[in-house]
């Protein structure tokens, strides 16, 4: 959580130096500063998730350091086999339109993505922590 708070903070500060020099708000810096902040809150609470899940340390810091590359793997797989296009929807693959052409529009559809994968990861973490505490 401090690493988290410090970022904001250090982004934040770089910010505002760049956009009192005028250099961030030609760049649409604010749009990419606010996409970050929002899919590090998705990935903090996807990590939470699956560490609730698996309990201890050292297999929830594998999982959490291999699980989002094989997701992205599987999915690519999926995708080649079955011609489908899920690999774009997967939290890795979120904002990569919004990065691509940094505009407001793109920056609402990658947020409200991030939006979707962290009310998702929120319920299934509470229902997995409700379920291993009756235990």
């Amino acid at each position: 959580l401090s690493l988290f708070i410090m970022y904001i903070i250090t982004i934040l500060l770089i910010f505002i130096l760049f956009f009192k020099n005028g250099i961030g708000y030609e760049s649409n810096m604010l749009y990419q500063i606010i996409n970050n902040i929002v899919g590090i809150i998705a990935y903090t609470i996807f990590f939470s998730t699956m560490s609730i899940l698996l309990e201890k340390n050292g297999s929830a810091i594998i999982a959490c350091l291999f699980v989002p590359t094989l997701l992205s793997i599987i999915t690519g797989l999926i995708d080649s086999k079955l011609k489908l296009n899920i690999e774009n929807f997967w939290l890795d693959n979120v904002s990569n339109q919004f990065n691509s052409n940094p505009t407001l529009e793109n920056l609402g559809l990658s947020i409200l993505s991030y939006v979707i994968y962290i009310v998702l990861f929120v319920i299934l973490g509470t229902k997995i922590f409700k379920k291993k505490e009756i235990k």
